[in-house]
């Protein structure tokens, strides 16, 4: 029957957008760790180098999601606009993972006091939660 098609070809592809959403999760947290290791190391190359697989990687999966959610506007356009939110989501967390870069290596630059960062690296931090959870509850709620 025409309705249990569609809601198994829906319910497939929003399984194939959680696991790309855990990915991109996963990349965010690269993304971090080569920050917080350039403080660590200064090394600007090594930091480029991270940065651009990453961005790479990223880019591959948005596009991915994308993709999806084109294919799912036919078949459930609200879950449809719900994977819309969380792309927009994604863009606020690439703009807050470039600020902590931005942030970083103007610490490392000695342009920003250690306290100054801190403060910025916790502002980071709680915003990156923020989002998380509400692209969590999105996932979840598909």
């Amino acid at each position: 029957d025409a309705s249990s098609e569609s809601r198994l070809k829906v319910q497939s592809l929003v399984e194939t957008v959680t696991d790309a959403h855990g990915q991109r999760l996963a990349e965010y947290e690269q993304y971090t760790d080569a920050v917080n290791k350039f403080k660590a190391s200064k090394d600007t190359a090594a930091l480029t180098a991270a940065k651009k697989k990453i961005e790479n990687d990223l880019k591959n999966v948005t596009n991915q999601i994308s993709d999806l959610q084109a294919e799912m506007k036919a078949s459930s356009p609200e879950v449809s606009d719900k994977i819309g939110e969380l792309q927009r989501l994604d863009k606020a967390v690439k703009e807050q993972l470039a600020n902590y870069q931005q942030q970083a290596e103007r610490l490392v630059g000695g342009k920003v006091q250690k306290a100054q960062f801190a403060d910025a690296e916790k502002a980071f931090t709680q915003k990156m939660d923020e989002l998380k959870s509400k692209m969590d509850t999105i996932v979840y709620g598909l």
